[in-house]
């Protein structure tokens, strides 16, 4: 059984608001069972169902190689910056010296900077003891004596260390943006209670966006169902073997920003388990109306029909549980939907579109807004009354799907969210507040429509 061992190490006092120590520590010492950890900051690895660092490999083997490389020739390996470390325990510091004891069972410190420098050193100090002819005693010594510049935190809860991985590795790109997104989900669920440090707002808001950790899961299920579609295309964090696959990123955003935000039915806001399998659902009847080609664009056809599914499932809450969201009742929706485009678009419901259509991201948003417009027609067929809403939502949604998603003064189409029901004749000149005298303009037109009222009262 691996024993606790007693470290020493000559620092000085800094204060960034915490209180931090600046340290040198030999590699020896660094790689002491019980010294560091890197599983609990970090995104569950599948595979282990631990909190295990997303390391870049390429990375290590640089560090790696030039380390051997370095010790073998000249004996100069160069090692600049340093390394943050911190731990939740108090450090013993006499104002020279911290003193603490290595646990193997469980590690004193967390690496929030230098993960891959310290498994450089690791890796290279394996390669040479694996290679006797190649590396010499005199080599092996080298690197366990090499000295690296630490930075030392001491009472650090967790939730703080976590945030400061986020916006050090965010910043600098040095880690996927989905290997962030779990480790700030993780963050949110496990350690916060509200407690989190000053850090850069943006930050501040990744953190503690619950629809993160929705979205992660919907991927995940997409990704691991073997009935849906995605299944086994999409790279979660920590894939070996990414290529050719949608990245989870981009896929989680598209869900966050064009579905959870939107989705009305109560059932789908409630319980993510059941908006997780709906999405399984919609997706094979997508596939099945529209063919494999809208996989082929990945993150761009997930924000096209991100957006749409609010507006295609929220009928679908009246209908008995056991047939609510099923895939034959999204291929009926779809078709509606698609039945209501107009003739300039009728080429986004049909099949041969999508398996050869290249889509961007500017596309993406193009084709979205007719696609919306046809959506918010379709839900004339259903019986709306019985939907969750108030009248002014309703009203506007038939005005949407009446005017095909266009500004009733500059004709150019717009989100549903960018128009604005208005008076044709004016409420203050005796215009009636009733849907006959409805119509939709974009702020723009709409603001004009009023100067132009305003000033003619003016001249009267």
């Amino acid at each position: 059984m691996k024993q606790p061992k007693q470290i020493k190490l000559k620092a000085f006092k800094l204060n960034q608001g915490y209180p931090l120590y600046m340290a040198r520590v030999s590699v020896d010492q660094l790689l002491t069972d019980g010294f560091f950890t890197v599983r609990r900051l970090n995104p569950k690895d599948p595979e282990t169902g631990e909190y295990q660092r997303n390391l870049e490999p390429a990375r290590v083997q640089k560090i790696k190689n030039y380390i051997l490389d370095a010790i073998q020739k000249k004996g100069d390996p160069f090692m600049p910056g340093t390394m943050f470390l911190a731990t939740e325990e108090t450090l013993a510091f006499d104002g020279s010296h911290i003193q603490f004891e290595t646990n193997p069972e469980e590690p004193i410190f967390n690496i929030v900077d230098g993960q891959h420098r310290a498994n450089g050193f690791v890796h290279a100090l394996e390669g040479a003891r694996a290679n006797p002819k190649k590396y010499t005693e005199d080599h092996i010594q080298s690197i366990l004596q090499f000295e690296l510049a630490i930075i030392l935190a001491d009472n650090m809860p967790m939730s703080h260390q976590g945030a400061h991985f986020i916006v050090i590795n965010h910043s600098q790109r040095k880690v996927d943006g989905a290997v962030l997104n779990r480790v700030a989900n993780h963050i949110n669920s496990q350690f916060c209670n509200g407690n989190q440090p000053t850090i850069p707002a943006d930050y501040r808001k990744l953190i503690r966006d619950n629809n993160v950790g929705r979205a992660i899961e919907i991927v995940e299920e997409l990704n691991s169902n073997p009935d849906s579609p995605w299944h086994n295309r999409i790279a979660l964090a920590n894939d070996k073997e990414p290529k050719g696959k949608a990245a989870e990123n981009g896929f989680r955003l598209a869900l966050q920003e064009k579905m959870l935000r939107k989705v009305r039915n109560k059932d789908l806001k409630e319980n993510n388990r059941l908006l997780a399998k709906s999405q399984v659902a919609y997706w094979r009847a997508i596939v099945q109306t529209l063919g494999c080609g809208t996989l082929r664009n990945a993150n761009s056809s997930v924000r096209v029909f991100s957006a749409l599914f609010p507006i295609i499932a929220s009928p679908l809450e009246k209908e008995p549980p056991e047939e609510r969201y099923t895939s034959q009742k999204f291929e009926d929706a779809l078709a509606k939907c698609f039945a209501n485009l107009d003739d300039e678009n009728k080429r986004l419901g049909e099949k041969k579109y999508w398996d050869k259509a290249i889509i961007n991201f500017t596309i993406a948003t193009a084709i979205t807004t007719p696609m919306l417009a046809a959506a918010h027609g379709m839900l004339q067929d259903y019986a709306l009354q019985a939907m969750p809403r108030t009248e002014k939502e309703a009203t506007k949604e038939e005005l949407y799907g009446r005017q095909q998603g266009k500004c009733a003064i500059c004709k150019m189409p717009k989100a549903f969210d960018d128009l604005q029901i208005d008076h044709i004749d004016p409420k203050s000149n005796g215009g009636e507040d009733a849907p006959h005298n409805y119509r939709l303009l974009c702020q723009a037109c709409n603001k004009r429509a009023y100067q132009e009222f305003k000033s003619a009262k003016e001249k009267q």
